[in-house]
């Protein structure tokens, strides 16, 4: 079994060295096609100003470009209602705690200005992850750790020049935009709640799981003033010309999670929780152990299931819960047409791939002007 275990970490590595050395190379080739080739005046474009501008500056071509991905994910409605209260808001894991909506729409301000001033360090916050985000500009995905509150701030940023600029961002987006026809981090924020209440609803549907499995409260958050960004697409879905404004700054506020510790891709038991709850979601999210942590339960009174323990899926579940943290639309994100059939996390990331490399290098010329008058319709819309 150990030979076995070495022998496909091996394998994984592999894989992956070969996916991003492909992807350097496409940007390569990307990069160094001439700037004189006449543009196809029927190809999908997006332009992107400020509200209330047209400069025609910030201009995007590209043949990936789908509207259910860049037109039809933001949801003012919803959003709207899904809003970070300004009422206090009890701690998870101790509820006679409270931090109110307020103190945390005054903390999120400044945090922003402290971003647009440069700042490397932050008052209230540390940085978890910044993966997504170019320091140097100030724009892109950066997620933070409240010091003295339990939550969790993932806060989007993007600008006219960023959002048309798909390589600004490190080489995940990249990837995804040419998987997700076109998509962005930005644009997938907004599907974030919208997929946890549909996760929250099928868990509760299915007791056995909803022992085991839980999710944190997430709320959006909008600065004082926000700006929003106009975006305008054109020949998309045979349509000429169409236009949405999205917030160009906006934050999803979620319960911070104390773990005891990470799922691995070492641990059988941690891939064989990702790949069944994969599929009982049926697509709906993103499998990768990142998304996954260990609940640390020891001060809390929690009932403990036989089917918790049969399952074995937690390493102590008297103490312990799986907690789904990233809600992401998966669908979206990889622009899924179809489900994904998969018995293993191999097979997985071989899907991904291949619908990575069929997306950018074996895409016809045909199917592409087709597809801009008949949309694929979106699988499991939310």
């Amino acid at each position: 079994m150990c030979n076995y275990n070495i022998e496909n970490r091996v394998m994984y590595q592999r894989i992956i060295l070969l996916f991003w050395t492909a992807i350097l190379y496409s940007t390569i080739v990307y990069a160094i096609r001439s700037v004189h080739r006449p543009k196809d005046l029927c190809m999908p474009r997006i332009e992107v100003d400020w509200a209330g501008e047209k400069t025609k500056k910030n201009i995007l071509y590209a043949s990936h470009l789908e509207s259910k991905q860049i037109l039809k994910k933001f949801d003012w409605d919803f959003l709207q209602s899904r809003l970070l209260p300004p009422s206090p808001l009890p701690h998870r894991n101790d509820p006679t705690q409270q931090t109110s909506g307020i103190e945390l729409d005054t903390l999120l301000n400044k945090l922003l200005d402290e971003i647009k001033e440069g700042k490397k360090e932050y008052t209230d916050v540390t940085v978890l992850k910044r993966l997504d985000f170019n320091r140097k500009e100030g724009y892109g995905l950066i997620v933070f750790k409240c010091k003295h509150h339990p939550f969790v701030l993932k806060l989007f940023i993007e600008r006219p020049e960023s959002f048309v600029n798909p390589l600004s961002k490190g080489f995940q987006p990249y990837f995804f935009f040419f998987m997700g026809g076109g998509i962005n981090r930005h644009l997938m924020g907004f599907t974030r709640i919208k997929n946890l209440e549909y996760i929250r609803d099928a868990l509760k549907n299915d007791p056995r799981w909803a022992a085991i499995i839980d999710t944190p409260r997430k709320w959006f958050w909008l600065p004082k003033n926000p700006q929003w960004l106009s975006i305008r697409a054109y020949n998309l879905d045979g349509i000429s010309e169409q236009t949405i404004e999205i917030p160009a700054v906006y934050a999803i506020v979620a319960d911070w999670i104390h773990s005891t510790k990470e799922l691995s891709l070492r641990s059988r038991t941690s891939r064989t929780l990702g790949i069944k709850l994969s599929r009982i979601l049926g697509n709906r999210i993103d499998p990768h152990m990142g998304n996954f942590i260990l609940e640390d339960l020891s001060h809390k009174e929690e009932a403990v299931t036989d089917q918790m323990e049969e399952d074995n899926l937690l390493i102590n579940p008297k103490k312990e819960r799986i907690v789904l943290i990233d809600t992401e639309h998966f669908p979206s994100l990889v622009g899924l047409a179809s489900p994904l059939e998969f018995d293993g996390y191999l097979s997985w990331y071989l899907q991904l791939m291949g619908k990575f490399a069929q997306e950018k290098f074996f895409r016809t010329k045909s199917y592409r002007k087709h597809i801009q008058t008949h949309p694929i319709p979106e699988f499991l819309a939310l």
